[in-house]
């Protein structure tokens, strides 16, 4: 298979964040901080490369430390670039969107946002 699972990846590396869970879904019961990895899109870039874009989601009691959470997911993501720290080589990332609050629109809770682009080897050739 070409393809990493980059979004079980990128959980497992950051699990915990500031001793906050790190998921690709919203846990059910909903604690009152955790933090959401989950794909929404990319391409795959003959022949050995997957751009693969993120939305990460930090939900806290309050705006503040929901954007505490996302700094420090962004600078966990971002020291991702140019190295196998995933197991496999991330070439470069890029910001899609910056951070930003977005809170929750159902339930009012703080929340922060951002999109990165994650540019990673893929296992074996892509056929274009």
């Amino acid at each position: 298979m070409p393809f990493a699972d980059v979004v079980a990846d990128v959980i497992a590396h950051l699990d915990p964040v500031d001793g906050v869970s790190v998921s690709s879904k919203v846990p059910s019961p909903r604690p009152d901080e955790f933090i959401q990895i989950r794909r929404i899109g990319g391409p795959g870039v003959p022949p050995v490369t997957e751009v693969v874009r993120l939305d990460v989601f930090t939900w806290a009691d309050t705006g503040p430390r929901a954007m505490e959470l996302l700094g420090l997911v962004r600078e966990s993501i971002w020291a991702l670039a140019g190295g196998v720290a995933l197991g496999y080589v991330v070439y470069g990332v890029v910001e899609f969107m910056g951070p930003t609050q977005s809170d929750d629109t159902e339930t009012s809770t703080p929340r922060g946002w951002y999109r990165p682009e994650l540019t990673v080897r893929a296992d074996a050739v892509i056929h274009s």
